[in-house]
């Protein structure tokens, strides 16, 4: 192997990772004018129902052999389905239809945190007071974003609802992920990721019927079809195969520095496509929750061996 392809080679994971963060960046971008034409129990039914399409070529031959470990589990694909793929995706959307998508991606911020939290009520797994004092710090934080810096204004207008749901699906999102440990690990990824969207979709396809939207609902133009396609494949699954191919090569430590660089991503794409504004409160927000993520996610916060495990 000559020295330029050992440097190509060692370049591939940051590759695939920045790629990630900019499909996830975008995300916020792309799915904050979708639901401007397009009603979001509409996006949240087209989010998987088309990306579970796409992703059946590639999903259906890595079952092959696995479908009476499927059988077996049927209810927890089918539990984590609703979580992660229809009552997540409820949220996110109709979050983005009542706040920014700076707003929405900063609270995001804070799963780090949450993870932890839901860690300790549900499996007793000890924490330090660094953890703690890191859970407090990040929360505060979502706080300062969600008050726009002015606790005075939650008195006189309320919470904003799209930061309640935002909120709400940072907590939906932290359970799909502790979660997952009850998933058969012989199952492939793929696969599991296939049959999430599949359960996910069959749900949302029932609160479409229940909320009698069709597709008269918006015009599918070139746009409209633009902006579905962009969210049922690039940050859905294609960003999923990146950020698992980038973990597999430098390691989840390393890959995961990048998630911080999801929210600046969107941030600055919102101010320049959407002409949101990104205001001293939202600097305040970043920063805190980042403090407060790092030190309740450092690897020590968090006690080998803990219950549950």
């Amino acid at each position: 192997m000559t020295a330029r392809a050992a440097g190509r080679i060692a370049l591939l994971p940051y590759v695939l990772l920045s790629l990630t963060i900019a499909f996830w960046g975008l995300n916020g971008v792309v799915s904050k004018a979708a639901v401007a034409a397009i009603p979001p129990v509409m996006m949240t039914f087209l989010a998987w129902g088309v990306g579970a399409l796409v992703l059946a070529p590639l999903a259906l031959p890595r079952l092959w052999g696995h479908w009476g470990e499927v059988r077996r589990h049927w209810w927890k694909f089918a539990g984590l389905g609703a979580l992660g793929f229809s009552l997540f995706y409820h949220s996110f959307f109709q979050a983005l239809a009542r706040t920014s998508a700076i707003n929405l991606q900063l609270i995001s911020t804070a799963i780090p945190a949450v993870i932890v939290i839901i860690s300790v009520v549900l499996y007793r797994e000890r924490v330090s007071l660094l953890a703690v004092l890191g859970m407090i710090i990040a929360f505060l934080g979502v706080a300062v974003v969600v008050a726009q810096g002015d606790p005075g204004l939650v008195a006189r207008l309320g919470v904003n609802t799209g930061d309640l749901l935002a909120v709400a699906g940072v907590f939906v999102w932290s359970f799909y992920t502790l979660f997952l440990r009850y998933i058969p690990s012989t199952v492939p990824p793929i696969a599991q990721l296939w049959l999430f969207g599949v359960c996910g979709t069959v749900i949302n396809a029932a609160v479409l019927l229940i909320e009698g939207v069709g597709v008269s609902s918006f015009v599918l133009d070139a746009n409209a079809a633009l902006m579905i396609g962009y969210v049922a494949v690039f940050p859905s699954f294609l960003a999923y195969l990146f950020y698992n191919e980038g973990v597999r090569m430098i390691g989840a430590a390393a890959a995961g520095q990048f998630l911080y660089l999801t929210p600046i991503v969107t941030a600055a794409l919102a101010v320049l496509f959407l002409g949101e504004t990104f205001a001293l409160y939202h600097v305040v927000g970043l920063v805190t929750i980042f403090a407060g993520v790092f030190l309740a996610s450092r690897r020590a916060a968090v006690a080998e061996g803990a219950a549950g495990q």
